[in-house]
């Protein structure tokens, strides 16, 4: 905003959310700075809307053993503010293991109704988000028994 002495950001509510010659925001909203100068003039920005688009995220685990212990029993993505998801799974040789087109669907180690072998699976996953920027994530996944 410019070399002033004092500065006191306002949020649409008119609270008082900072004295400093920046602000940062995470969350949209409305705001408006007053600035005084050295000779104590003092004056009053437009109103600022600001319109934040949610940082889209997505874990993805390197790991999983599917033996019956009940602890790291499947394979899940999680991941915020997603608008669409779409996961495959492959062996080695490119054949499709499993697939899915829901973030809340998990893949068990089965193909064909039995455990697949231990070792490396490839998964490619595309997805959306509520940026709308498509996004591309391949890795290896290791099924460990």
């Amino acid at each position: 905003v410019g070399d002033y002495q004092y500065y006191q950001w306002y949020n649409s509510e008119d609270s008082l959310i900072s004295i400093f010659s920046e602000i940062t925001v995470s969350q949209s909203g409305t705001f408006y700075v007053l600035v005084t100068d050295e000779n104590f003039c003092m004056d009053t920005s437009n109103i600022s809307i600001v319109n934040t688009v949610p940082l889209t995220e997505i874990y993805v685990p390197s790991t999983f053993t599917p033996n019956g212990d009940f602890h790291n029993e499947f394979f899940q993505i999680y991941g915020l503010n997603i608008r669409t998801f779409s996961m495959i799974i492959t062996n080695r040789w490119g054949d499709l293991i499993y697939s899915t087109d829901e973030l809340s669907k998990f893949w068990d180690g089965k193909y064909n109704g039995k455990l697949v072998p231990q070792g490396e699976y490839l998964y490619s996953i595309d997805l959306l988000g509520q940026d709308r920027e498509r996004f591309t994530k391949q890795g290896v996944i290791n099924v460990i028994y």
